[in-house]
């Protein structure tokens, strides 16, 4: 642990080495959901004219523990916020059938659904505001946060986010890569050729998969 913390960040020394106590355990779907946000390592072009990069967009996520199916997402260039949330919990509770149908993808791919008993997310302000938690709480949901800085608590939300970025995302054209040494290689902006509505069904499809 010494050494590996003479060339790298307490926060990465501490992932790495700190032993973590227990495990959750559920025994049922849908009794512990958990929720988180973050930018896809991927730009994004125009609907109408491809030589228009838009930029990266972000992706909410949700991941049921007992069955680790995505229980929801929402993929747009909105930052984090309440209307994100609103919308993951939308894509959560109701079946995705005229999403899917949309897009011009057949139902069955994604045919989970229902209301969580436990969503649990990190301290970000949209999951810790009276709005968030209060709306939830009139429909039995009840919410719970992460300990700070016990990133570790979210690791099966983690563990998603990192597998779509390194499996799927990571090798589109367009893609950032995870770090700057990659993005030097990449020519992202020359490469890049994908829509919203393109990353919204490849995500259909990896998710149907994972």
């Amino acid at each position: 642990r010494l050494l590996h913390a003479m060339t790298h960040s307490s926060d990465q020394t501490k992932q790495k080495y700190e032993a973590r106590a227990g495990y959750k355990v559920t025994t049922r779907p849908l009794e512990w959901v958990q929720f988180d946000h973050t930018v896809v390592d991927l730009l994004v072009v125009d609907e109408n004219d491809r030589n228009v990069i838009i930029g990266r967009p972000w992706i909410s996520l949700a991941v049921d523990l007992h069955t680790r199916v995505v229980l929801g997402f929402y993929l747009s260039f909105l930052p984090p916020s309440a209307v994100s949330v609103a919308m993951l919990m939308e894509s959560c509770v109701l079946p995705k059938d005229p999403f899917l149908a949309k897009l011009g993808l057949p139902g069955h791919l994604l045919p989970m659904h229902g209301l969580p008993e436990v969503i649990h997310t990190d301290n970000a302000k949209e999951f810790i505001s009276d709005v968030f938690v209060l709306n939830a709480k009139d429909f039995g949901i009840d919410v719970q946060h992460r300990d700070i800085p016990q990133k570790h608590q979210g690791g099966h939300i983690e563990s998603l986010i990192g597998k779509l970025m390194l499996n799927t995302v990571h090798g589109l054209p367009g893609s950032t890569g995870s770090n700057t040494v990659q993005r030097k290689h990449l020519r992202s902006a020359k490469r890049a050729g994908i829509t919203l509505t393109g990353l919204r069904e490849i995500l259909c499809y990896h998710f149907h998969a994972y």
